[in-house]
């Protein structure tokens, strides 16, 4: 019965209430034993568990910039660096006002349509 408890029960209730997969709950733990003894697997699933917050915050709150395709167009300058061309449109998803050149909106990420010419 012990046996069931500490292998099928506990990672269950630990898993549940941390909100962490059951099978990792297990790694956690032997892998906080295996480095620094029991006062490893004492401190293994609350770091799991701030672990496992951080990501979840990373990954609602972190914009990474995106490494799209840059249109043929976007590349010809005149010679100081700035592409030739009406400026480019305001950002559809944030209304922030993009550099010229900027394929991806630098607030959001989102990707940026071309400015419509003048008379087309």
């Amino acid at each position: 019965i012990q046996q069931l408890e500490g292998h099928v029960v506990a990672p269950q209730v630990f898993g549940h209430s941390l909100r962490i997969n059951p099978l990792l709950v297990i790694f956690a733990l032997l892998l906080g034993a295996q480095l620094y003894g029991i006062l490893g697997a004492f401190i293994a699933l609350p770091l799991a568990a701030v672990g496992r917050e951080t990501v979840l915050y990373l990954r609602r709150h972190l914009v990474l910039e995106p490494w799209g395709r840059t249109e043929p167009a976007a590349l010809i300058t005149d010679g100081a660096g700035v592409p030739d061309g009406p400026p480019p449109a305001p950002c559809g998803r944030c209304g922030a006002a993009p550099a010229p050149g900027d394929a991806f909106c630098r607030s959001c990420g989102a990707p940026l349509r071309p400015a419509v010419p003048a008379g087309g």
